[in-house]
């Protein structure tokens, strides 16, 4: 079951990481960043006031297709230490 309808209103920190040579997903990340996006404009003033900050981050691997984790592995284990740390 899709759950597209439910992306904007994620209000948990996201690492979106695709392969730049897999163009179905690096075109999906795209989209849902897209949606995510929208969902915080949307949030933006209430969450100023309360002084949360939902943060979601993207990445393209360059070089790589679908599996990251197999293709790059320290690359995504570095993008995911680095993304960590801004929480």
């Amino acid at each position: 079951m899709p759950l597209w309808g439910e992306v904007r209103s994620c209000q948990v920190p996201l690492l979106l990481v695709a392969g730049q040579m897999d163009s179905k997903f690096a075109g999906i990340k795209r989209r849902m960043m897209a949606r995510l996006r929208q969902g915080l404009s949307a949030r933006a003033a209430e969450q100023q006031q309360q002084q949360q900050h939902v943060v979601h981050q993207w990445a393209e691997v360059p070089g790589v297709g679908h599996a990251v984790h197999v293709e790059a592995p320290l690359q995504l284990l570095q993008l995911i230490k680095g993304f960590t740390e801004t929480l």
